[in-house]
């Protein structure tokens, strides 16, 4: 899950919002990166220019972190989504190896390392 905790403010008059990532699976979960998306009429979009998080940690039941980044300010809704594998581990690096492998060699990978968005609530403009 990701939820909002709220704001503070950073060195630079830099407006912060801080949310919590918990694994409520019952498996570890490796995280792959978070985006803000923007909504507009046409639905949500990703800026993957304002892409953090890049670092791969693995969160087994429970556990999580807590992720700053800086507001949107075009008065836009918006919100955080996360894209995590539940592949972590030896099982990662196996279906990693082996699909490569097949698909070298000209067979369909039957194993595909599979990545899940999970998102936020909205976060309305100007909060």
């Amino acid at each position: 899950s990701i939820t909002l905790l709220g704001y503070t403010t950073e060195a630079g008059s830099i407006r912060t919002a801080r949310f919590a990532v918990t694994n409520l699976s019952i498996g570890a979960v490796g995280r792959m990166s978070y985006h803000i998306q923007m909504f507009s009429p046409t639905g949500w979009s990703t800026k993957l220019d304002d892409s953090f998080g890049r670092a791969r940690p693995m969160f087994r039941t429970g556990e999580g972190e807590i992720v700053s980044i800086p507001s949107p300010t075009n008065g836009l809704p918006w919100r955080v989504s996360g894209q995590f594998v539940a592949d972590v581990g030896i099982g990662h690096i196996v279906k990693l190896v082996v699909s490569r492998t097949l698909r070298l060699t000209g067979i369909p990978a039957r194993y595909e390392l599979a990545a899940y968005d999970i998102e936020s609530n909205e976060v309305e403009a100007g909060r």
